[in-house]
């Protein structure tokens, strides 16, 4: 940040520039502060969920759930595969086994797919579609790592837009 804001000679568009920078450090602190906020939120209603059920420790999956909703599609994976073997260890049927991930993954493609995009449209002034697309593009580019940046990458290029086009707004 010093260095990109030493290359510019005039106060005026070094002040810009720093505006510029501050914004995109909130934005990103609101991003990341609104995905835990979702995340924290979706791991009690997994552990609701799994208490319901009868699966024993149910904190400990809600507070799983949530911290491995942060690595996208390799997380709740990995949490349906504990959920399944944690349940057929509990129950008594196969059947009874395949309820507690199954509920686990609806409430992910509830989340994953309706929740955070429009969450973060609307507390970032972004279409759904956008969040979406954005998402895709990322995933194909750059695997699972381009689908985690996805987002904050679409929050700076919206912010630089922004400051160096006033009138284009990305909505």
């Amino acid at each position: 940040r010093r260095q990109a804001l030493g290359g510019f000679v005039r106060c005026r568009r070094r002040r810009a520039a720093a505006r510029m920078f501050r914004d995109i450090e909130r934005s990103l602190s609101r991003y990341v502060l609104t995905i835990a906020a979702i995340n924290a939120t979706f791991g009690v209603l997994v552990g609701l969920a799994m208490w319901l059920l009868g699966l024993p420790s149910p904190h400990l999956w809600g507070a799983l759930a949530a911290i491995l909703n942060f690595a996208l599609y390799v997380g709740p994976a990995a949490m349906a595969v504990i959920l399944f073997g944690v349940a057929a260890i509990s129950f008594d049927s196969m059947s009874a086994a395949v309820v507690p991930p199954l509920v686990y993954v609806g409430l992910n493609l509830i989340e994953g797919q309706f929740v955070t995009p429009t969450v973060l449209g609307r507390r970032f002034t972004m279409t759904p579609l956008i969040v979406f697309l954005a998402l895709v593009l990322w995933l194909w580019i750059w695997g699972v790592l381009g689908a985690f940046l996805a987002v904050p990458l679409l929050i700076v290029a919206r912010t630089v837009l922004v400051h160096l086009a006033p009138r284009f707004r990305l909505t």
